[in-house]
């Protein structure tokens, strides 16, 4: 298993007793992945108030190229996750088990971090 797959973050954010923030982004096409990654993931804000949590990301991009085996990773979560839409965001446990789930941006910094952290 890869050092960096959703599988291997899993068991230490059960151990850590953290969540994990899993993000489905398709980072170079569509404009809300784009006004995401920009405004929320890239801001000090959002890493302080996620600072306790794993960030796992399934990035499905046009012209940028991934290893394959990050590409078959991505596919199996998105399926395995129903994901249909852009961006998805969940936050899951440690088990795997979704405790929120969230599709779409709006463009509110603060309110996708207090989605983010359950506020």
């Amino acid at each position: 298993m890869a050092l960096n797959s959703l599988g291997s973050k899993l068991p230490r954010a059960k151990e850590e007793e953290k969540l994990v923030y899993l993000l489905f982004i398709w980072s170079d096409s569509i404009p809300e992945c784009i006004s995401l990654e920009q405004k929320v993931l890239q801001s000090q804000h959002w890493k302080d108030a996620t600072s306790n949590m794993l960030t796992h990301i399934c990035d499905f991009p046009i012209t940028k190229q991934l290893p394959d085996e990050v590409k078959r990773e991505n596919e199996r979560l998105k399926q395995g996750y129903n994901v249909t839409r852009a961006p998805t965001q969940l936050i899951l446990k440690g088990d795997g088990q979704v405790v929120r789930r969230s599709e779409g941006f709006t463009g509110s910094v603060n309110g996708y971090i207090n989605w983010a952290i359950g506020k």
